[in-house]
């Protein structure tokens, strides 16, 4: 993956990168926000994961998911199966017959060029209480201008943004 811009730890900006790839032209593109009402979501096969077969608890991921031939495609940059994977692939990697109590996914599909001019992070939710980085920011600015508003995409109540469905819908 070391084509596209990546920062462990800052997948929502990784992905607005990714959105804008030039390959992806004559493709229909969403950004999928991962998440849940608690912001508690478990994915397995996850570089950050402490042992190989163990899953991460996120309180969000984010991963393109482009359409096309007949086919989706999902750009998970933090697999470490690979990416692309076929949705199929990855949603049994990441999550089929093993969902845990209490972790179940919902995804936000956001158009990606709706999230590339829509999205602004100035990157306070990565940083503790104490004013440091909880994970080292990206080499690149910030992104967007305007009010972060990261939160109203991770928020699965919040109707600004895209459409929001369980496992089973976005499976189907």
């Amino acid at each position: 993956m070391s084509a596209h811009r990546y920062t462990p730890f800052y997948c929502e900006e990784n992905c607005w990168w990714l959105a804008q790839d030039p390959r992806f032209s004559g493709s229909r593109v969403e950004v999928v926000f991962i998440t849940n009402a608690t912001r508690s979501v478990a994915l397995f096969h996850q570089r950050a994961a402490e042992e190989p077969e163990a899953p991460v608890v996120w309180d969000y991921h984010v991963v393109v998911c482009e359409y096309r031939d007949n086919e989706a495609r999902i750009w998970d940059l933090d697999c470490t199966l690979g990416a692309p994977l076929t949705a199929p692939r990855w949603l049994e990697a990441s999550f089929d017959a093993r969902v845990l109590p209490g972790y179940a996914p919902r995804f936000r599909l956001v158009e990606a060029s709706t999230f590339v001019r829509g999205f602004v992070s100035d990157r306070r939710h990565m940083l503790a209480l104490d004013g440091s980085w909880q994970a080292p920011p990206p080499p690149w600015p910030a992104i967007g201008r305007g009010l972060h508003n990261l939160d109203e995409f991770v928020d699965v109540a919040d109707p600004r943004w895209g459409r929001v469905l369980d496992l089973d819908a976005f499976r189907a």
